[in-house]
């Protein structure tokens, strides 16, 4: 037990030691960072004041997340909070019910959310013959691709399972109150409308499949000229990204390394499992790195996480 707590503290300590050289080196020596990654990863070896800029933002990001999990690291240094810690990423059940496995989960989801970063990786490395399918351009990023195909379909069950337990609370909240319920159910009610609405924004509610115009008020704010909403704020695309994926990502680590189990009743219904902290890591970083990879490959890794996190749900009520 102390070697496993002195190595997470350890851990814990290389960690914020990390991210304060981070943090310090772009504040005080930004050149050291702007000739390195010129000379290494930029074909003219020259950045732009704009690369610059991206580049600082996600230095002082990543110093901003290697500080905050070397403090979670230092945590797990207490055998208390490590088992109870464990305890709630490996077991997942009400009343004595287990609903899913999730280490499988765990490992599925992780597999899954790396191999789709890797190929968006993979869209930069356009040299290679071999790659092409995997190019922004290529039936697997494209509009109407594969993973916009994928993103659409999953929404859209994710919303149908969220509509089924809403109307159906005897069957999925049969081990909740009735006076829970009815609260349980308005959040049903909620994700199902957001997913109905992301799965209609990526389709642009209809327009490709039924041919319809765009309206002149919308076609001239919208970068690709259709009906949605989401490509009207595409001068923004980048903060809105980063912005909504560190909130996310910041909201579950804090709620799944919460030191106490109030309100079971939410974290057992509603809130996503501890299982899928490695999706959610990675779909948070790939928000805060948008404008290095396919805007797609940040919505793929979050349709991951729904994909999910709508299983759980089926399972409340297939248990």
């Amino acid at each position: 037990m102390y070697r496993v707590g002195s190595a997470w503290a350890g851990i814990g300590a290389a960690l914020i030691t990390g991210a304060v050289v981070l943090a310090a080196t772009m504040t005080f020596n930004p050149e050291f960072w702007y000739d390195l990654v010129s000379r290494h990863f930029s074909a003219d070896r020259h950045l732009s004041a704009i690369g610059k800029q991206y580049l600082w933002y996600l230095v002082i990001y990543a110093a901003g997340w290697s500080g905050l999990l070397g403090a979670l690291c230092l945590r797990l240094r207490e055998p208390k909070f490590r088992q109870v810690m464990y305890d709630r990423v490996s077991t997942d059940q009400i009343n004595g019910v287990v609903l899913t496995q999730p280490i499988p989960v765990l490992v599925w989801s992780g597999i899954i959310s790396l191999l789709v970063l890797m190929m968006g990786v993979a869209t930069r490395f356009q040299h290679y013959p071999w790659l092409r399918p995997l190019h922004e351009h290529g039936p697997v990023f494209r509009e109407d691709g594969v993973f916009e195909t994928l993103t659409v379909l999953v929404f859209l069950i994710a919303c149908t399972v969220l509509l089924t337990a809403a109307a159906n609370p005897a069957r999925f909240l049969r081990h909740e109150p009735p006076e829970r319920r009815r609260t349980i159910r308005i959040a049903y009610l909620a994700g199902a409308f957001l997913c109905f609405g992301i799965a209609m924004e990526e389709l642009s509610w209809g327009q490709r499949l039924l041919g319809f115009d765009t309206p002149e008020l919308i076609s001239k704010h919208n970068a690709q000229l259709e009906f949605n909403v989401h490509n009207m704020l595409n001068e923004h695309r980048v903060a809105i990204n980063t912005g909504l994926a560190t909130t996310i990502l910041l909201i579950l680590i804090m709620a799944w390394f919460r030191q106490s189990d109030s309100a079971p009743w939410f974290f057992h219904n509603v809130f996503p499992h501890a299982s899928l902290i490695i999706c959610a890591v990675t779909f948070g970083f790939a928000g805060a790195l948008d404008v290095l990879l396919p805007n797609e490959v940040f919505e793929a890794l979050v349709t991951v996480f729904v994909a999910f996190y709508a299983y759980r749900i089926y399972k409340l009520g297939n248990t």
